[in-house]
């Protein structure tokens, strides 16, 4: 999953080492309108995650996404900016138009192994809703500054509670 091309990467992007903070495997399957409406079900309302602006996300997709499969939709940085002072609220009470919330939207579209990092404090985005009969499998590993570098045994001691560098 963290393979030498995204290692260089995330030690360019940090400017040195860097740890896994989370990691979780999940699936978005369809949920029908009169449900979304009334709540939230799988981060399908547009927000900014709410963590230190140090994290960043990889996903890798685990099936093939297509329109049809709810791709993750995301907002530039710039336009972030933009639809904040424009007076967007929260995923709760966006206080802006959808209409006006979906100009101009990247939808991450790829096949099975894709793989995309995005830092989900500086840029509205949202989960897409797959349509009926489709779904979304995604891995997300959350990455922060370090002391030291990634172990190639990452993995295990991130699900050894023993072995984690707080």
């Amino acid at each position: 999953l963290v393979n030498d091309k995204v290692r260089n990467l995330l030690k360019n992007y940090y400017h040195g080492n860097f740890k896994v903070t989370r990691f979780y495997f999940g699936r978005n399957y369809h949920v029908p309108n009169q449900i979304l409406d009334k709540q939230e079900v799988f981060s399908n309302r547009w927000h900014c995650d709410g963590d230190n602006t140090t994290f960043v996300k990889l996903f890798l997709y685990l099936s093939d996404v297509t329109e049809k499969d709810g791709p993750f939709h995301i907002q530039g940085k710039k336009r972030t900016k933009e639809l904040i002072k424009m007076g967007f609220g929260n995923r709760n009470n966006y206080k802006i138009s959808t209409e006006e919330l979906d100009k101009d939207v990247t939808k991450l579209k790829g096949q099975k192994g894709t793989i995309f990092l995005c830092n989900c404090q500086m840029g509205l985005h949202r989960a897409g809703v797959p349509d009926i009969g489709h779904y979304r499998d995604h891995i997300i590993i959350q990455f922060g500054p370090s002391n030291k570098p990634l172990s190639d045994d990452w993995a295990k001691e991130f699900f050894d509670p023993h072995a984690i560098d707080f």
